[in-house]
């Protein structure tokens, strides 16, 4: 079984910063609307396939529905490392049996986080459900306490004379050099934790169930308004749709100004935490806790690339081309057509890809649902440490595009598989199903009807869009962390998002309030979960889209190619090795590399134009106009 407290030695010990290196949200530009509606998923009388199982006798073989949910109790808990910390200097216990007690409290964590991740992915079934939003709550609100604790532990064994066997009998390397001088965690630093989390799970709550608003003279919740016109205009279509989006409007409004009053807060509380904890920025913090593997310059650098290359290209394309596509006549995918077809590209694909979906789908280690009002409207992956598998979570929306939101989750789940729940660069983790679901469609042949060509442009457009906005958001997060304790004020981080508009080159005059877009404050052109959630994130994806287009354009070369070369990066036996060292390896380039970018930026040009405007020559075929000078 993976020690999981090992896992902690590279990490700062936050709950979110464990279960987020599995997740991956919506990644597009999120303009508020209204409420999802159910989109119809049904497969007639057919049946989700369970191909055969091949042994896996070293990994855990539950299925997910006999899973029992059992809340930790963190007092007991915590007692227990206590004690093992106050036994870890005592010369009259062996090393073998306080090994034993580390195992003990590595099972005890290892409930703590499964719990975690299963009472999440329950509250993302119904965001409404006041039970599981209550059970995630009380986890990851009293894990920065317990945390506590744990590094209590580490910095004991560290201090210990069998400190050098700790390090390489158990805990791994690092565990000298962090903790010989101490930890970190004080009491001041548990309690803004604390804080962090209460307001990110109070952003992660907002919804029609619980924000109040006042219609036609009565307040109330959004959707007690809602159900009581339901009834009231039963059979009045016309009225009802009109009262219904009236509502809508008024709760986005205020699901807007709660989302930033609570982002204001975060800034200055997690500003507070860097201080605490003596690092000279919270960017520099916030790399450390999320795994970023380069500089804070290395990743402007390469945005600078982004806003010179990228955004000529993306701005061309959006105007001329992506503007021909069609998805109202897209083709039509039930729920069961997805997850069966999909199983039958990985057949042919790769034989290790098939294994992992079978066992997927032979263990219910997934949730594909249509979208609802209820139903979180993004996608994810975590993982069950108590049962050394991993889960996916993805809302389709009925047509051929679940095909990539699949694919893309599926790619961490491979990941999680293959390499037993172990942690890695985060932007290598991102490269796992990116690339993934860029090598399922160039391997999906007619599967994808009349809709291929669509597709292809819609998945050329995401990875532009997402270079571009990424970028942005990244820059308006670096931005808003720089910003002084007294600076911290909604008129500064408005100022904060229009300066990383200017940088990333966007038009900050089209960053207004637009109600009628479902825009009601400028900032809703920012608000996005990651910021919330998972601070710096969104650099992954910047980087992450850049190498998985690398082995996209590989595979679009040499059929088979590029998925070897995926496989090989996704494996990750052997010592960790570095991000950049891990691309290398595998053959690739950099996306850091001097003209990486601007190469890219020519390739995707002529991969949408290239077949049908211009000679075969990218060299001297493509409109460098587009481009600034070299």
């Amino acid at each position: 079984m993976k020690k999981i407290l090992s896992l902690l030695l590279a990490a700062v010990i936050i709950l979110t910063t464990l279960l987020s290196l599995f997740s991956c949200e919506n990644i597009l530009p999120e303009i508020p609307s209204g409420s999802s509606t159910d989109t119809p998923n049904n497969g007639g009388n057919a049946q989700i396939i369970k191909p055969e199982l091949k042994d896996h006798a070293d990994r855990g073989s539950v299925n997910f529905d006999k899973i029992k949910y059992v809340r930790p109790d963190f007092d007991k808990i915590i007692s227990n490392f206590d004690a093992v910390t106050a036994k870890i200097p005592d010369s009259s216990i062996s090393f073998e049996e306080k090994i034993d007690m580390l195992v003990e409290l590595d099972l005890q964590y290892s409930e703590i986080l499964t719990m975690a991740s299963y009472s999440s992915i329950k509250k993302n079934e119904d965001l409404t459900n006041s039970y599981w939003n209550d059970e995630y709550a009380y986890i990851s609100e009293n894990y920065p306490a317990f945390s506590k604790y744990v590094e209590q532990l580490f910095v004991a064994a560290a201090t210990s004379p069998d400190a050098q066997r700790f390090e390489e009998e158990y805990f791994g390397e690092g565990l000298i050099e962090k903790y010989k001088d101490g930890g970190a965690m004080t009491d001041e630093l548990v309690a803004l934790t604390m804080r962090e989390t209460e307001l990110e799970n109070e952003y992660s709550k907002i919804s029609e169930a619980n924000t109040t608003i006042t219609y036609g003279g009565v307040t109330d919740t959004c959707e007690a308004l809602l159900s009581k016109y339901e009834l009231k205009y039963e059979g009045n279509a016309t009225e009802l749709n009109r009262i219904t989006n009236e509502i809508n409007a008024l709760y986005q409004k205020a699901r807007s100004e709660r989302a930033i009053d609570i982002f204001i807060e975060l800034i200055k509380v997690r500003k507070d935490i860097a201080n605490e904890r003596g690092y000279d920025s919270y960017v520099m913090h916030a790399y450390e806790s999320i795994g970023h593997e380069y500089t804070e310059d290395k990743l402007l650098g390469f945005i600078d690339e982004i806003s010179k290359n990228i955004v000529p290209v993306w701005a061309t394309l959006e105007a001329y081309v992506f503007s021909t596509i069609d998805d109202a006549t897209g083709k039509k995918l039930d729920r069961v057509s997805l997850i069966n077809n999909l199983y039958s590209v990985y057949e042919e694909m790769d034989e290790g890809l098939a294994d992992a979906y079978s066992y997927m789908l032979n263990y219910g280690l997934y949730d594909v649902n249509s979208a609802s009002s209820k139903r979180f409207e993004g996608s994810f992956a975590t993982y069950l440490y108590k049962f050394n598998a991993p889960y996916l979570f993805v809302t389709t929306n009925g047509t051929v595009h679940d095909y990539m939101s699949l694919s893309h989750e599926f790619g961490h789940f491979y990941d999680s598989l293959i390499n037993n729940g172990q942690e890695t660069s985060i932007d290598l983790s991102e490269v796992s199903s990116t690339a993934l679901e860029y090598l399922t469609f160039l391997n999906i042949g007619e599967r994808l009807g009349s809709s291929g060509r669509n597709i292809h442009l819609s998945l050329v457009r995401e990875a532009l869009t997402a270079l571009v906005f990424q970028s942005f958001y990244a820059l308006f997060e670096h931005n808003v962390y720089k910003l002084s304790e007294d600076e911290i004020s909604e008129a500064n981080v408005i100022d904060a998002m229009l300066r990383a508009a200017d940088s990333i080159g966007l038009n900050r005059e089209a960053l207004v309030p637009d109600p009628d877009s479902g825009v009601y404050h400028p900032l809703d052109y920012v608000m996005i979960p990651h910021l919330f959630i998972s601070p710096s994130y969104v650099e992954s994806y910047c980087t992450s889209v850049a190498v998985s287009l690398e082995l996209y354009f590989l595979e679009k070369s040499d059929t088979g190619k590029g998925v070897d070369v995926y496989l090989k990066l996704i494996n990750r036996e052997g010592s960790p090795l570095m991000f950049e060292d891990y691309i290398e390896e595998a053959g690739l380039i950099s996306p850091f590399a001097a003209g990486f970018v601007r190469d890219l930026a020519y390739k995707l040009y002529y991969d949408i134009l290239g077949d049908y405007r211009f000679e075969d020559n990218i060299g001297t075929s493509i409109n460098k106009s587009f481009f600034p000078a070299a």
